[in-house]
C-alpha cells in the first residue's frame, strides 16, 4: 500500500494565506459597512445639531417657520468694533456665519453678511474662514456711514417688485452708524415702504451712546410693529444670543408654512358599458 507523500511546507503556507485572505475579504466588507453607517450617523448627528440650532429662533418650534426668508446682516467695520474673533467684529461675523452652517441644505433660509464704514457696503464670504478672518482684521479707521448701504438696499426693495420673501436686516455696530441721521432714516422708511415684508433691527454692542435711537425714532411708520427695533447687549459675547431673540421676534411676526395642498381634481365618472 502506497504512502501518502507528506505537505509540503510550502503548501501548508499557501493554505494559511488563503485562510487569511478570507479573513481580510470579509474584514474588508465589514469595513465598508461601517464607513457607510458611520457616515450615515455623523450626517444624522450633523442635522439634530443644525436642528437645535435653528429651533432656537423657529416659532413655536416648528422648523418649518424659518424658511422663505433672507437675513442680511449689515456690520460696521471700524476702530471701535475692535478686531479678531472675540471682538464685537468677530462676533457679528460669526454669528452670521453659525447661521448659515446651521441652514444650509436644510432650510429655505439665506444668510449674507456685508460690513460698512464710509463707502459702499462689502460682502464678506463666510463660507469660507481665510475671508471671514481676513474681514476681522485690525483696522484704524472709525468711519460709521451706513448711508451708502442703506441705499442700497433701498434700490433691491423698491415697490414696482411683487415680494414673496421675508427680507430681514440685522445692524450690529457700537451705537452709531451715521453723521446724517435724517438720511438714514429716509431710506429705511422708504424701504419699508417699498416692502411689506422687509425688517430692521439694530444690535448695539457696549456701552457707548450713539444715534441710533435717534434714527429709529425719526423712520415714519404708520405700523408701529414694522418700525426697527434696538437690541442693546453690554459685549460681545451677548451677540449669538441677542441674533437669535431678533429673528425670533420677526419669524413670530410672519411665521412661513408650506402652502397647503391642492385638493384632487375630481375625475369625470366612467359610462356604464
Amino acid at each position: 500500500m502506497a504512502h501518502d507523500e507528506p505537505k509540503k511546507f510550502s503548501d501548508e503556507l499557501k493554505a494559511l494565506r488563503a485562510e487569511f485572505a478570507e479573513v481580510a475579504e470579509k474584514s474588508k466588507a465589514a469595513i465598508a459597512h461601517l464607513n457607510s453607517a458611520i457616515f450615515k450617523q455623523e450626517l444624522t448627528e450633523l442635522r439634530q445639531e443644525q436642528d437645535k440650532t435653528v429651533a432656537a429662533f423657529a416659532h413655536n418650534g416648528s422648523l418649518e417657520s424659518v424658511g422663505n426668508r433672507d437675513v442680511t446682516v449689515l456690520v460696521n467695520k471700524s476702530k471701535d468694533m475692535g478686531h479678531g474673533l472675540n471682538s464685537p467684529l468677530g462676533q457679528a461675523i460669526d454669528a452670521a456665519a453659525k447661521l448659515r452652517f446651521a441652514a444650509q441644505g436644510n432650510y429655505d433660509l439665506n444668510v449674507s453678511v456685508q460690513t460698512f464704514e464710509a463707502g459702499a457696503s462689502k460682502g464678506v464670504n463666510i463660507s469660507d474662514y481665510d475671508r471671514m478672518d481676513k474681514a476681522r482684521e485690525k483696522t484704524e479707521a472709525n468711519s460709521k456711514e451706513i448711508v451708502p448701504a442703506l441705499r442700497e438696499i433701498t434700490v433691491a426693495n423698491t415697490p414696482d417688485k411683487d415680494y414673496v420673501r421675508n427680507r430681514h436686516y440685522v445692524i450690529i455696530t457700537d451705537g452709531s452708524v451715521s453723521d446724517n441721521t435724517d438720511a438714514a432714516a429716509r431710506l429705511i422708511d422708504a424701504t419699508l415702504r417699498g416692502n411689506p415684508k422687509a425688517t430692521f433691527d439694530f444690535i448695539s454692542v457696549g456701552a457707548g451712546s450713539g444715534n441710533v435711537a435717534e434714527i429709529v425714532s425719526k423712520v415714519q411708520v404708520s405700523d408701529e410693529s414694522r418700525r426697527p427695533v434696538i437690541h442693546n447687549v453690554p459685549s460681545h459675547e451677548g451677540i449669538w444670543t441677542t441674533f437669535t431673540n431678533v429673528l425670533r421676534g420677526r419669524i413670530a411676526q410672519s411665521p412661513h408654512a408650506k402652502p397647503a395642498a391642492l385638493p384632487a381634481r375630481n375625475q369625470a365618472p366612467t359610462a356604464t358599458p
